[in-house]
C-alpha cells in the first residue's frame, strides 16, 4: 500500500492535527526499523525519553535520517540549555522540558531554541494546576505544550490520554499550541480530534506486528485517509 500524506508545518495550529510517533523503545535498531516502515506516513518521529536515555544523542542523528520533524523527549528538568543545545545539534526539531521545572531552566531552552529556530515543548505531566502553569509558561516564551498521561501512569490507573479532551480545549483558549499523548488509539482519537494541535500515538503502532497498518487505522480515525 502506497500512501502519502502532505508535508505540513509542525507543532503549529492547522485545521487538523498533526501526527506524532513516539519510539519509546529501548533498542535503536527496533526503533529504526519501526520509523522506516511509517516515516512517509506520519508527521513528526519522536525519539522517545528512554530510547535517548539507553542510546543518547545517537538515537536522534540516526532518526533524523529519515528526513522527518524529530522531536527529542529528553524532558529536561534542569540545564535547559545544555540539554536543548544537545538535542539541536543532532538534528532535533524540537525537545521537551518538565513544566515542573523551575523557570530559568526553561528560559534557558527557550533561548537556545530561538536561537536555533527550534521549539520547545513543556510536558504538563505531574502539574496540579495545569491551566495556571501554562500561563506562566506562555510568559516565559513556550509556545507548544503537551497534556500527557504517562505510561507507569496508564498501567496503574487504567486511564488514557482521551480523558485531557476538555482540559485542553481550555489551554488551548490561551493561544498555546497542545499536543495530547497518552495510550492514543483509533477508538479514543475521535475524542481529543478537535481539541489537539499534535495528538501522540505509541504503543497501539509500535507494539504492533504491522506498524504501518497500525498507522493507517490511526490516520482513518483522525479523518486524513
Amino acid at each position: 500500500m502506497s500512501i502519502v500524506v502532505g508535508e505540513r508545518v509542525t507543532w503549529e495550529r492547522a485545521k487538523e492535527p498533526s501526527l506524532q510517533i513516539a519510539l519509546d523503545f529501548t533498542d535503536l535498531e527496533r526503533a529504526v526499523w519501526v520509523a522506516s516502515k511509517v516515516y512517509d506516513l506520519v508527521d513528526i518521529l519522536e525519539v522517545g525519553t528512554p530510547l535517548i536515555k539507553s542510546e543518547g544523542m545517537k538515537a536522534v542523528k540516526v532518526l533524523k535520517a529519515f528526513n522527518k520533524p524529530v522531536f527529542a523527549d529528553t524532558k529536561t528538568c534542569d540545564t535547559g540549555g545544555l540539554e536543548a543545545e544537545l538535542a539541536f545539534s543532532n538534528g532535533a526539531d524540537a525537545m521537551s522540558v518538565m513544566a515542573f521545572a523551575d523557570d530559568p531552566v526553561i528560559s534557558e531552552a527557550i533561548e537556545v531554541a530561538r536561537n536555533n529556530g527550534k521549539k520547545v515543548v513543556a510536558d504538563l505531566m505531574f502539574i496540579k494546576d495545569p491551566v495556571e502553569r501554562a500561563k506562566k509558561l506562555k510568559e516565559l516564551g513556550v509556545e507548544v505544550v503537551e497534556l500527557h498521561v504517562g505510561i507507569s501512569q496508564q498501567l496503574k490507573y487504567g486511564k488514557g490520554a482521551e480523558e485531557l479532551a476538555e482540559l485542553a480545549s481550555e489551554i488551548r483558549k490561551l493561544g498555546l499550541k497542545v499536543a495530547i499523548a497518552g495510550g492514543l488509539k483509533p477508538s479514543t482519537i475521535p475524542k481529543v480530534l478537535d481539541k489537539a494541535d499534535v495528538i501522540v500515538v505509541g504503543g497501539y503502532v509500535t507494539k504492533s506486528d504491522d506498524p504501518r497498518k497500525a498507522v493507517v487505522e490511526v490516520l482513518k480515525a483522525m479523518g486524513r485517509l
